[in-house]
């Protein structure tokens, strides 16, 4: 649709972005002009600390070999792991979509 549509300026897609064929996916995609970010929906992860081990950190890596951003879809219990993740990082800068999706009536959690 992106490609047949001018209107669509850029799209967020989805690799498997800890997998170890993480790369030769980016280069199978690397034509692709509208890409510009991934997304992995780390809220949906069983394991609460996903986004903090070091085949996703892998995978996160490459991708500024490719221009891509990283868009962190979380809740807000997954906060604390997301700041460590970003000082994991400190070169990146990252997408926070919904602000974690705060409860309504709870304080944000600030670094």
């Amino acid at each position: 649709m992106a490609e047949e549509n001018d209107f669509i300026k850029g799209v967020v897609g989805w690799l498997p972005i800890a997998c170890p064929e993480f790369k030769s996916n980016l280069e199978s995609v690397n034509d692709q002009d509208k890409l510009v970010a991934l997304r992995h929906v780390i809220q949906d992860e069983p394991n609460l600390g996903f986004i903090l081990r070091k085949d996703f950190s892998r995978g996160i890596d490459e991708l500024k070999h490719f221009g891509l951003a990283y868009d962190i879809l979380i809740y807000e219990s997954q906060l604390p792991d997301t700041m460590a993740f970003d000082d994991l990082h400190p070169s990146r800068v990252f997408v926070s979509d919904h602000i974690a999706k705060p409860k309504i009536g709870e304080k944000l959690l600030s670094p």
